[in-house]
């Protein structure tokens, strides 16, 4: 049976034995669980039964991939940051500068996954890609968020309460941090940049100084609940492995009520009820493919509402969803724009 034939529990299967920490292959990885995704769409099965397929893993287990190679070259790999309010082991570095000071840049990185799906190492190992090839990186930082998923008890808002309280933590020793997420990782970045400015009463409140220098935004899903048009339709599987579907799904089990997944409140795209261009930070830099099913809703937010200056945008010519995450190294002219981006902090 080829891989391509196998179910989606068997392709689940098959990623979760890819687990030699000494011969991890990031193509192989990102490859059989982009294959995952893709078989779950297409036998459209129900959320719930993918959370139990799930191969996501704590942030130390995702770290024992890159540990034999890389623990002896990131200071403080895998050291844990303790934040009041957020379970042991969910915040962790990467990597943390030897005597960070005040001023020294720091990446707080929230992954995607539809707030369904967990960390799992193509994350980590693309971050560490991003500092090997960066400038400064004897100064960079970089802080793993591994926050709740919608069937963990994480659903709105308690992701943005757990980003918002590690801000806060990170803000008493830093003043140069940035963030950055992809997909629904770069939605949080979205929910929490917005809570900043308009505070959600029912969870913490951002402090004065914890509001991030700058943000990295890959392929966010700005749209909870797309419609089946435009470029939902026309770059729908195979030319791109998300949907107007799943996402629609997606939104279903992360929110609370129908309701809520369709407010503006929970939908950047269509958020015309606040002013994005105080919200998202001066040092901005977005990046999506123009095989997305999701372009229209990301030009129709950057260019309407939150009005960014099209070099701060990198439109990546035939990659799919979450493409320079999938394979870093193939995308070397978007890999060279974010590294020039984290570079400026």
């Amino acid at each position: 049976m080829s891989t391509e034939e196998l179910t989606s529990q068997q392709l689940a299967q098959k990623i979760t034995k890819v687990t030699d920490p000494d011969h991890f292959d990031h193509h192989k990885w990102a490859g059989l669980y982009v294959q995952w995704i893709s078989s779950t769409n297409k036998n459209k099965l129900p959320m719930e039964a993918i959370a139990e397929e799930d191969p996501g893993m704590t942030i130390s287990q995702n770290l024992d991939f890159l540990r034999n190679e890389y623990q002896d070259k990131l200071n403080n790999f895998g050291v844990e940051f303790p934040v009041d309010g957020i379970e042991k082991g969910r915040v962790a570095w990467l990597v943390e500068a030897k005597n960070r000071s005040l001023d020294d840049p720091v990446l707080v990185y929230f992954h995607g996954g539809g707030y369904l799906h967990g960390l799992i190492p193509v994350f980590p190992s693309f971050l560490k890609e991003v500092y090997l090839t960066s400038s400064n990186s004897d100064r960079l930082s970089i802080l793993i968020v591994d926050y709740k998923l919608s069937w963990q008890g994480g659903k709105w808002p308690i992701p943005v309460d757990e980003a918002t309280r590690t801000l806060n933590k990170l803000s008493e020793t830093s003043k140069n941090f940035f963030i950055g997420g992809d997909s629904a990782g770069a939605h949080l970045c979205c929910s929490s940049l917005r809570h900043q400015k308009h505070p959600i009463e029912s969870i913490t409140k951002a402090k004065s100084g914890a509001m991030p220098v700058g943000a990295i935004l890959i392929s966010p899903w700005i749209n909870i609940h797309p419609p089946m048009t435009g470029t939902y339709e026309t770059n729908k599987p195979p030319r791109d492995f998300s949907s107007a579907q799943t996402s629609k799904e997606y939104g279903r089990l992360f929110t609370n009520s129908k309701e809520e997944q369709q407010s503006k409140l929970l939908n950047p795209a269509l958020d015309d009820t606040v002013d994005w261009t105080q919200i998202l930070p001066e040092k901005t830099w977005v990046y999506y493919g123009d095989h997305e099913v999701m372009v229209d809703d990301f030009e129709n937010w950057l260019i309407n509402l939150v009005q960014l200056p099209r070099e701060k945008v990198f439109v990546d010519s035939g990659a799919y969803h979450d493409n320079i995450i999938v394979d870093p190294w193939g995308r070397k002219e978007a890999m060279q724009s974010l590294v020039s981006f984290v570079n400026t902090f």
